[in-house]
């Protein structure tokens, strides 16, 4: 298949193989995010127009797919994991993964505050928060940091 979408009829040693799969890797990274990009914007055009379009819909449903698609591959082949020799640097990691995993959480609060607020502008109401929305989106926030930081402790393995 990587044959055909490049254009090649024969095969490439292991160091063009290698810058060949570095590109491809780059390019897919930059298209991943574009995408959310669109996504988002898309999102506030729907919002403006008080609507759901096929086109927003069908980027959330790719942006999972490619996600859960890496992810997936990834711990098949179990690449993901972290192999860690001493006990210091493991608990040094699992430090860092708490203090990551409490920025993700704090991080996804405010940006569904955020995203409230601007939605809420578009669609003509008053621009203001409810007491109500800020303990809902902290709960959630939690609840992702807390996801973020059980998923990121399972990759972080010491070595025996």
């Amino acid at each position: 298949l990587l044959k055909s979408l490049i254009g090649f009829k024969s095969g490439r040693d292991e160091r063009e193989q290698i810058i060949i799969n570095e590109k491809i890797t780059v390019s897919f990274v930059y298209s991943f995010f574009l995408m959310v990009l669109l996504c988002v914007i898309n999102l506030f055009v729907d919002a403006s127009h008080h609507n759901f379009s096929i086109g927003t819909m069908t980027l959330v449903f790719l942006i999972l797919f490619e996600s859960l698609n890496v992810l997936v591959r990834l711990r098949k082949h179990e690449v993901i994991n972290e192999e860690i020799s001493s006990k210091e640097q493991y608990k040094n990691s699992v430090k860092s993964l708490k203090i990551r995993s409490i920025f993700a959480g704090t991080g996804f609060t405010f940006i569904t505050l955020i995203l409230t607020v601007i939605t809420e502008g578009l669609s003509e109401k008053k621009l203001m928060l409810s007491i109500s929305d800020i303990i809902i989106w902290g709960i959630a926030g939690i609840i992702f940091g807390v996801f973020c930081y059980i998923f990121g402790k399972q990759k972080i393995k010491l070595k025996k």
